[in-house]
């Protein structure tokens, strides 16, 4: 059952993280203010799930019919339990070309995709955040080339893992980047002379391999378990530990009833 539960889990993960990808964020606290940077982000991730992962502390609500709001970023904005209690909002807008565009969708339901800039605009509406850039923020997506990451699928806690990273065409890369996730912390580690890089797993979960210099087009994940415990004997059952004894005597009482019946015969025959 923990096995099955465990390949159910990675089956999930790999269905909604199967590709990542980067994007850029802009956020204008003030005319003088403003937040900028390049955000890694996986296969499926909304705006919201993205602009978490940015680093930013975000207060946001979810209402039944209109999704997730924004109701601050950092000290700017509102408490989740008063989402609008200011006329200014954050406005959410997303680059086309060399303009902002309001989102019509919201953070909850805005998919990321590679390449994306997003931006968010403390005001009303109508005031855009700064333009930057992909390439100003991310740098040229061409220079992102595909890499493959493998490492085991499944090993025991404690163990150390081998990770390997190649081009496309099985060449290593030497001296990468290589960040490992998962439950609770991450792990950046750099490859050697030979592309690959180790570490130890020391807890139970799902582990996953991204390069924040690459576009992988191969998702690495491994399933750190614990050891399965070893099958303990089934004790001897009383059936089993009366067979033997009765085994044993069954001859010798055989034998005893053999006498006695030779000796009624005998004294039958004398009368």
């Amino acid at each position: 059952m923990r096995n099955l539960k465990r390949w159910l889990l990675v089956l999930l993960m790999l269905s909604a993280t199967v590709y990542a990808g980067r994007a850029g964020l802009v956020v204008q606290f003030s005319n003088s203010s403003v937040f900028k940077k390049c955000v890694d982000f996986q296969g499926g991730d909304s705006a919201f799930e993205f602009i978490k992962n940015s680093g930013l502390v975000v207060a946001t609500y979810k209402y039944e019919t209109l999704g997730i709001a924004l109701c601050g970023i950092g000290s700017v904005g509102c408490d989740a339990g008063n989402c609008f209690c200011k006329p200014d909002y954050w406005g959410f807008y997303y680059l086309d070309g060399n303009n902002w565009n309001y989102s019509d969708a919201g953070i909850g339901d805005y998919s990321m995709k590679d390449g994306d800039v997003i931006g968010f605009r403390w005001g009303s509406y109508g005031n855009t955040p700064e333009m930057h850039s992909f390439n100003e923020l991310c740098g040229n997506v061409a220079e992102r080339t595909p890499v493959l990451i493998t490492a085991p699928d499944s090993v025991p806690v404690n163990s150390t893992i081998l990770v390997k990273m190649t081009s496309e065409d099985g060449k290593p890369l030497v001296y990468e980047s290589v960040v490992v996730e998962f439950s609770g912390g991450r792990k950046e580690l750099v490859t050697n002379e030979s592309g690959e890089a180790t570490f130890s797993a020391d807890r139970e979960g799902i582990y996953s391999y991204s390069s924040p210099n690459h576009l992988p087009s191969q998702l690495g994940i491994t399933s750190i378990v614990m050891p399965e415990a070893p099958a303990e004997e089934a004790p001897t059952s009383v059936g089993m530990a009366l067979a033997n004894p009765l085994q044993t005597a069954l001859p010798i009482l055989a034998g005893g009833i053999a006498i006695l019946a030779f000796l009624y015969i005998l004294m039958t025959v004398r009368k």
